[in-house]
């Protein structure tokens, strides 16, 4: 079963180049589904590849990352709970748009394979630049 959820979502990275960066990030989620709680965390740390393409007053890139993806679930149910921690190698992908003053939007979908389930999580960030 897969239950969704809302959270919030921190994090860093630091483009290497136009072609490479690295980015570390940790998103909490809680939501509830079929009388099913659901209480998680995931820490990525991750590498995109793509190639930033440079405009008068912003940038975009286009990106494939891979990575791992360390999960922690605490599923509630009928006075019952199970909790599984896990890591696996995720995959993903975006887009990234910077504007020159340091503004960016990051819209970013991943994909990993904990506790014998396809999970999948989607994020629009938007941060900035230092």
């Amino acid at each position: 079963m897969s239950i969704g959820g809302d959270g919030i979502k921190l994090e860093y990275g630091y483009d290497i180049n136009q072609i490479f960066g690295i980015n570390a990030s940790y998103q909490n989620n809680n939501g509830s589904k079929y009388g099913v709680d659901l209480d998680g965390s995931t820490l990525k740390i991750d590498s995109d590849i793509g190639y930033t393409f440079k405009f008068e007053e912003w940038s975009v890139k286009p990106y494939g990352a891979v990575g791992l993806a360390r999960v922690n679930e605490k599923l509630s149910y009928d006075g019952h709970s199970d909790t599984f921690k896990e890591i696996s190698l995720m995959g993903g992908m975006g887009v990234r748009a910077n504007l020159n003053m340091g503004l960016y939007t990051d819209l970013r979908y991943d994909f990993f394979n904990a506790d014998n389930q396809d999970q999948d999580q989607l994020s629009l960030t938007v941060g900035y630049r230092f």
